[in-house]
């Protein structure tokens, strides 16, 4: 049975008992029902019957057992028969809004229009006054305290309180798998899990995030922790959902970008993105691939997927990584080599093995920017100082086949990387300095957004013949552009542009033509 059949259920249970209190009730015509209490309503009120109850399961169901989100909510998180009944009545108005005024009526106030707990109670069949259906709505009750059920005005008593579902429980049971709202830049649901930030959340964010995981049936990676940890680590512990937490390790070694690229804002000849595109297939389907299918190498290599991406200055490199990043749903940490070499022998393999740990607890993508300066070919050993360098080479060898996250890495000159290295590398996708056709794309995804003039774009074409600028050089100079339209207050001109570029030419030395 499905969402709707069910409330079509319920729907002819609300209008059964529509008409036994119209039956009895001497104002059900009177346009004022609701508004005020005659002495004709109140005597009414005052004789009405006790709701009674006998049996071990004095209701009729109204949502059947089946292979709905209704069906698989119950399971989750452990709702009895009863629960799943109730859920239904009080989101019966959200999602169909015949029931605002039939529960308007049977609540005797025209202005309540969501179920209240006697009548969630009367139309399940049980008493108000029962004290183990009173129990369902315990703040320890799995409607509660799942985050499935809320209970408004608690100034009123139990029985005439209403019955809230969260806007994001209602969606979920419709089919909508987007995060919850309140979530928004503090989470986001990826491949392995759904990542959770916990820094500065109140608890009801904190609980937001459970019931999210709990209805993705999946686990929370929850990090960079918080210095004090302890109400987060009380409320994961009490949630039944499978998580792991991750300290400041990657955030104090790397920076943290959060992913607002997609593949669309990529210029990539067919080649490196359809490479691109197979790491993250890789990422996705390594457990399948190198587990299920039993082709895992041995020596103790983990899990993981490995990428160089090789290409000059500006070619797109970082830019790619934030993309797998995205598409994983998972956060870029731009690794600071310069910040994990330590002149303090065995520092610097003490900080990497806190930069992989953290990212495979953390389930984010390292990004080694400019690998060489760790990565690159191992010295012939002259002195101790040479013989530690290469240890720390060797120590990176080893650490990289036995990760099991995605780690990318990024280098001017591909002949700079250890031949031992490349070698144990998943894939090295080269990205070529983009031609006058790619720098034309590239200038108008950057100014797509900024307001031009309208014969700006046919302008673009000479600009991009004349002034070889990588992806990255592109970007700079369309800012400078927008600054210097700006400060006009108008609109981004042809000559605009061209100053930006001449700009970008004059940091590099280089002399623009024409």
């Amino acid at each position: 049975m499905t969402l709707l059949d069910s409330l079509a259920a319920l729907g002819v249970r609300v209008g059964e008992l529509v008409d036994r209190r119209a039956q009895d009730d001497p104002t059900a015509g009177d346009p004022l029902r609701g508004l005020l209490v005659s002495p004709a309503m109140a005597a009414e009120v005052l004789h009405r019957p006790t709701v009674t109850v006998s049996g071990d399961d004095p209701y009729a169901r109204l949502a059947e057992p089946g292979g709905d989100r209704m069906t698989i909510l119950m399971k989750v998180f452990d709702l009895s028969p009863l629960d799943v009944d109730l859920l239904l009545v009080a989101l019966a108005p959200d999602v169909d809004r015949r029931f605002e005024p039939l529960y308007g009526y049977l609540n005797d106030d025209v202005s309540r229009r969501r179920a209240s707990v006697a009548l969630a109670l009367e139309l399940t069949g049980l008493a108000v006054h029962d004290p183990a259906a009173r129990g369902r709505f315990h703040p320890s009750a799995p409607l509660i305290a799942g985050g499935l059920l809320e209970l408004e005005d608690p100034d009123r008593p139990l029985p005439s309180r209403s019955l809230r579902v969260p806007e994001r429980v209602v969606a979920h049971l419709l089919g909508d798998d987007t995060v919850d709202g309140a979530l928004t830049g503090v989470a986001r649901a990826g491949e392995t899990g759904l990542r959770f930030d916990p820094s500065g959340a109140d608890g009801t964010v904190i609980a937001a995030a459970i019931r999210e995981a709990r209805l993705r049936g999946t686990r929370l990676v929850v990090g960079p922790m918080p210095e004090r940890p302890e109400a987060v680590l009380r409320a994961l512990a009490g949630s039944g959902v499978p998580f792991e937490t991750f300290g400041p390790g990657l955030d104090r070694h790397a920076r943290r970008v959060r992913p607002t690229v997609g593949w669309d804002d990529l210029v990539l000849p067919a080649e490196p993105e359809a490479m691109l595109r197979e790491l993250v297939v890789r990422a996705r389907q390594r457990g399948r691939v190198l587990g299920d299918w039993r082709l895992l190498r041995g020596g103790g290599r983990g899990h993981g997927v490995v990428g160089l991406f090789a290409g000059e200055s500006g070619t797109g490199k970082t830019l790619a990584a934030e993309v797998v990043a995205a598409d994983l749903g998972v956060d870029l940490y731009v690794v600071d080599l310069s910040a994990l070499v330590d002149k303090y022998i065995g520092e610097t393999e003490k900080n990497l093995e806190r930069v992989f740990a953290a990212a495979e607890r953390g389930a984010a993508v390292l990004l080694f920017d400019e690998a060489d300066a760790v990565f690159g070919k191992r010295s012939e050993v002259r002195d101790a100082r040479d013989r530690y360098a290469n240890l720390e080479s060797a120590y990176l060898l080893q650490r990289l086949e036995s990760f099991s996250g995605v780690a990318l890495l990024t280098t001017n000159l591909r002949a700079n990387i250890d031949d031992a290295f490349t070698r144990r590398l998943d894939l090295v996708i080269d990205f070529p300095f983009p031609g006058p056709a790619a720098r034309l794309l590239l200038w108008r995804n950057v100014l797509d957004g900024a307001p031009c003039v309208p014969d700006l774009d046919g302008a673009l074409p000479g600009v991009a013949e004349r002034f070889e600028l990588g992806g990255g050089s592109i970007r700079a100079a369309a800012v400078t552009a927008a600054y210097l339209a700006a400060a006009r207050d108008t609109a981004i001109t042809a000559a605009d542009v061209e100053t930006g570029a001449r700009r970008e030419y004059a940091k590099s030395g280089r002399l623009a033509a024409g």
